[in-house]
C-alpha cells in the first residue's frame, strides 16, 4: 500500500539580537524548524509521526543575500525547507509503519483434533 506524508510548521527558533554574516548583518535569523511529519498507509490505520528540528545554515557561513529576516519569511518558505527535508524522515517513518504489520493472531484446536 501507498504511504502518504505531510509535513507542517510548528514552530521556529530564532537568532536573537544582530548576527554578523559576509556581507552585513541580521537580525532575528531563523535558527531552526520544529516540523510535524505525519505518514499514513492508505487503506489501514497504519500511521507514523516524528517531531524534527530542521536546522538551517548557520549565519556566519553564508552571504547576507541569501538570507531572509525573520518578519519577511512566509509560509510557503517553510514549506519548501520541509518538504525538503522529508526524505530524511521517510525512511524512518517506513519503517515504523512497517513494524505495525504483524500477523493476525487467531485461536484454533489443535490439527489432530480434527472436526
Amino acid at each position: 500500500m501507498a504511504i502518504s506524508y505531510v509535513g507542517e510548521c510548528r514552530s521556529l527558533t530564532k537568532y536573537t539580537g544582530t548576527t554578523a554574516v559576509s556581507g552585513g548583518s541580521l537580525t532575528g535569523y531563523v535558527k531552526t524548524i520544529t516540523a510535524f511529519y505525519i505518514g499514513t498507509e492508505s487503506g489501514t490505520n497504519y500511521e507514523a509521526s516524528a517531531v524534527i528540528n530542521i536546522p538551517l545554515a548557520d549565519p556566519a557561513s553564508v552571504d547576507f543575500a541569501d538570507l531572509t529576516p525573520y518578519d519577511d519569511l512566509t509560509e510557503s518558505w517553510a514549506q519548501t525547507k520541509i518538504d525538503s527535508y522529508l526524505p530524511n524522515v521517510k525512511v524512518w517513518m517506513e519503517k515504523e509503519i512497517a513494524k505495525q504489520h504483524r500477523p493476525v493472531e487467531e485461536k484454533g484446536d489443535p490439527p489432530w483434533q480434527g472436526a
